[in-house]
């Protein structure tokens, strides 16, 4: 019956256009495995050897996370090969504690992550810019989107997240049009084949965005003690927001009286003596419903 199992596992892979950036299944310097340094003191990004993040609903996460260091300045991006006027990146995001990130004060916060407009060791164009400011409570921190532009751009912040808790974050940005429109959504549900209301919007940059070259981590002043994991990006909503995989197994428990012998449901074994057995058939979504058969044989008997 488990060959069953790889008709829904093909077609998953079939539907599925996801790239996955990073995972961080190393330790060690970023711009040494696979990412580019394009500011600040190269070396200084680096991905830890103790463990991953992780967020309820999404697939297990593989290897470790990258670190940001609050005094750090080490900024570095990936290539990526989307061609679409839309794309999306997801990631989940841990802020241990506020050492080190903007005042709640603060009215643009701090660029931290996004889309970069090319690759390499030249990169100066930054959309979907994910911006962050400690929260309005002590222990909390605040998240802001801005499409595209400079950094003294003032976008409206999300409500509190409380620190030393992942949170997992997808960002749209729309380039082709004007201005170039991004969403962003915090925790959405997963599992959906269409993207639900964005968290929050933002067109308040007026350059444009040509083309998405990277994606980019950046360590600044006041981007604290950032942990990030599991980046993806792609060209659907779909490609970004991957729901763990749901067996379509059953189990069942019946109870059997019988005289003499007793065929399984299946009809693979016949029993001749009482005991605990298992069978397996498929059930209603073709996969494997696993009964467990507790069974009496009751012999005949002759009366005299």
């Amino acid at each position: 019956m488990k060959r069953l199992l790889l008709i829904p596992i093909l077609l998953l892979a079939t539907v599925s256009f996801s790239q996955i950036v990073d995972q961080f299944n190393f330790s060690g310097a970023l711009n040494a495995n696979g990412w580019s340094s394009h500011s600040g003191t190269a070396g200084q990004f680096q991905a830890d050897n103790v463990g991953s993040l992780t967020y309820p609903g999404l697939p297990a996460s593989v290897g470790f996370k990258a670190n940001y260091v609050s005094g750090n300045g080490e900024d570095v991006n990936k290539a990526l090969s989307i061609t679409t006027d839309s794309a999306y990146y997801s990631l989940i995001i841990n802020v241990p504690n506020t050492t080190g990130l903007a005042a709640n004060t603060s009215t643009t916060g701090d660029n931290f992550f996004g889309f970069g407009q090319t690759s390499g060791a030249a990169l100066t164009v930054f959309g979907g810019q994910l911006r962050i400011r400690s929260g309005s409570a002590a222990g909390t921190f605040q998240l802001a989107i801005v499409n595209v532009g400079a950094a003294s751009l003032t976008p409206v912040f999300s409500s509190n997240y409380p620190t030393g808790t992942p949170i997992f974050v997808v960002v749209k940005l729309k380039r082709a049009t004007s201005p170039v429109q991004a969403s962003l959504w915090i925790n959405p549900a997963l599992g959906l084949a269409t993207a639900p209301a964005p968290t929050l919007t933002s067109t308040l940059g007026t350059s444009t965005f040509t083309a998405f070259g990277s994606v980019y981590l950046r360590q600044a002043a006041t981007t604290g003690n950032t942990q990030i994991d599991e980046i993806r990006a792609g060209s659907t909503w779909t490609s970004v927001t991957p729901a763990a995989a749901v067996s379509c197994n059953t189990t069942s428990t019946i109870n059997v009286s019988v005289c003499q012998t007793y065929t399984v449901p299946s009809g693979d074994e016949t029993y001749t003596a009482s005991g605990v057995y298992h069978d397996t058939i498929p059930n209603a979504a073709n996969c494997d419903s696993i009964i467990t058969i507790n069974l009496t044989i009751k012999n005949n008997t002759t009366a005299t």
